[in-house]
């Protein structure tokens, strides 16, 4: 065979294996055109399902299912208690008039911002309104003033904030527990509902 004529059969070789290859390839089944016995039932059945509905996003709701807040029919009172670390510590009470006096109520420890108080928490927080049409009690213990008589300028020992009250580690925790048990002893209170809420330094505390 000359050199010509082996030229051109590895071109010719090559050209038929270029050849197969690319039929190969080409003649692999698309999805529209494969045999529906190359795919189990299941698989077509899935495929073919459209979503009935589109997917929703969860959001947190605070309110969901409490009742709108209606217009106090109380009054707040105010009180004291001594704490086991020689303080005098106020607070003051909403009794809703919608709590009866026989069937325990839920409690809310309700606890004011850093520099604020409990009239202005109860005044701010509208908790009063909710505790209405939803019948619990609602107690905003004050904070520590900057003041040495514990006058001035509130705030409550978070740990690491704030003011007066985290510098003098006042023991916040022992009269909120403390003003708890007060408040059971004197209220029928449902111990097994018994929360806290804060704004601020009183969300740290």
């Amino acid at each position: 065979m000359t050199t010509l004529h082996r030229s051109a059969h590895r071109r010719i070789v090559l050209l038929t294996a270029l050849a197969a290859l690319v039929a190969a390839g080409c003649g692999k089944a698309s999805p529209s055109t494969a045999p529906s016995t190359t795919a189990p039932a299941s698989v077509t059945t899935t495929a073919a399902a459209a979503p009935t509905s589109a997917p929703t996003t969860a959001s947190y709701d605070p309110y969901a299912g409490a009742a709108a807040g209606s217009k106090p029919t109380s009054r707040a009172t105010t009180g004291q208690i001594k704490t086991a670390d020689g303080r005098t510590r106020t607070y003051r009470l909403y009794v809703p008039g919608s709590v009866g006096a026989t069937k325990p109520a839920p409690l809310l420890v309700a606890l004011h911002g850093g520099m604020g108080t409990s009239a202005q928490f109860e005044a701010n927080s509208g908790f009063d309104d909710l505790a209405e049409s939803n019948g619990f009690i609602v107690v905003y213990p004050d904070g520590i003033g900057s003041q040495p008589d514990g006058s001035g300028l509130q705030t409550w020992n978070g740990g690491y904030c704030c003011g007066p009250a985290a510098a003098r580690n006042v023991d916040d925790v022992g009269f909120v527990r403390q003003l708890i048990v007060k408040l059971r002893a004197e209220r029928s209170i449902d111990p097994a509902r018994i929360f806290a809420a804060g704004h601020s330094n009183g969300a740290i505390m």
